[in-house]
């Protein structure tokens, strides 16, 4: 009886059976650990599913790109332009119906062309012409005016990587409420962290009615797939251009962000505008091709000559395609297209509920299936074959 429980045990745990779970058991920590080239290997995989059917070109986008393109910068000059005339822009956009403007540019300095800075750079003015030039209003308050009057501006913001000295000012408000449950982390645990923002001028600054981060994270390889919905600073999140843009056409005062034990879990901007995210907060847009019709030149906008019906009610993003701009990202489905575009369709993806999801307990479904895949497997395999346990 002992021998014959024996050879059962040894049957058991046969040294095919044991060599299985040594291999099951480095497989499970390897993706445990989840190194960079397993990681890279499945947003490969997803890149090559939106190759082979990216998402389709939406007959009317509720997005158009004003863009500052070369033929702009040729015909007005290098950017940054007087704010005066980035302030005729958005009037032009107002009157045309825009419903929300965003801007993918920054305005970080003050303009070098205002009054009081022309009249410390002209040589040879007498005292009275200088201080007439000084008591001219400054183009920055031309323009903040312009911003603080349409109340549909928002403003972009980034974060900065370089070593730089960090300007002290008082933080901006946030626009986000974190909302957790007792003994579950806040959602801002798992939110990527930045040590300084560039902002804009603080005249500026004051006059938007949003403030939207269009800090774009690659992947290591360089290819940009998922957009952070928030920013960390301190212990405030600030919501990206996009998710604030929505949040100004919805005429909410905040975003909602809601976490549970395994990051974020939902994060809603406005009645039936739910956001999806990854667990910490990373939102993956379904791209599609670059859509050429969503583009408007910026010196088009500046000269009143496009029509009404194409800015109506529409959101209108501001940012630039001129390569000496440097701001050309790499998607999966394009391998080069301007920044603002990245924004532009991320707003598309969540207005359609177009994304591609990965809930935030996908990697411990896809480990347990693994786990109680191999054991099947391993316990099968020597009982009734390879071929009846692939059946």
């Amino acid at each position: 009886m002992f021998g014959r429980i024996a050879r059962r045990i040894r049957k058991a745990f046969s040294m095919d059976r044991l060599i299985g779970l040594a291999l099951l058991a480095v497989f499970m920590a390897v993706r445990i650990a989840d190194p960079g080239p397993l990681e890279m290997l499945r947003l490969k995989t997803f890149d090559f599913y939106q190759q082979f059917k990216p998402r389709p070109l939406l007959p009317n986008s509720p997005v158009v790109i004003v863009d500052i393109d070369e033929e702009s910068l040729t015909e007005v000059g290098q950017w940054p332009w007087p704010r005066t005339q980035v302030a005729q822009v958005v009037e032009n956009l107002v009157a045309m119906g825009a419903g929300v403007i965003g801007f993918d540019v920054f305005f970080v300095e003050e303009d070098r062309l205002s009054g009081k800075n022309l009249a410390e750079s002209l040589p040879g003015l007498d005292d009275e012409t200088r201080n007439r030039i000084r008591s001219i209003p400054g183009n920055d308050e031309i323009f903040a005016k312009v911003i603080k009057a349409s109340r549909r501006v928002v403003l972009g913001q980034a974060v900065i990587t370089e070593e730089s000295e960090d300007v002290v000012r008082k933080p901006l408000p946030s626009r986000v409420v974190e909302r957790g449950r007792k003994g579950v982390p806040m959602p801002g645990v798992w939110v990527p962290q930045a040590l300084r923002i560039l902002r804009n001028n603080e005249i500026i600054e004051k006059a938007g009615a949003g403030h939207g981060m269009v800090t774009i994270l690659p992947e290591p390889d360089g290819v940009t797939r998922r957009v952070p919905a928030f920013i960390k600073k301190g212990k405030k999140l600030y919501p990206t251009l996009g998710l604030e843009m929505l949040r100004i056409a919805a005429r909410r005062p905040s975003i909602q962000v809601y976490g549970d034990v395994a990051g974020i879990s939902k994060v809603l901007v406005a009645k039936g505008v739910n956001v999806i995210t990854d667990n910490v907060g990373r939102m993956w847009p379904y791209f599609s091709k670059t859509d050429k019709k969503k583009y408007v030149s910026i010196m088009d906008v500046l000269s009143g000559v496009v029509d009404p019906a194409a800015i109506k009610n529409k959101f209108v993003l501001i940012g630039t395609s001129a390569e000496g701009l440097k701001d050309i990202k790499t998607v999966p489905t394009e391998r080069f297209i301007p920044g603002v575009e990245v924004h532009a369709q991320l707003i598309e993806t969540i207005l359609t509920k177009s994304y591609l999801i990965r809930p935030n307990w996908s990697n411990a479904a896809e480990m347990a299936l693994a786990l109680f895949g191999g054991l099947l497997i391993i316990i099968l395999v020597p009982w009734i074959g390879a071929k009846w346990t692939l059946l």
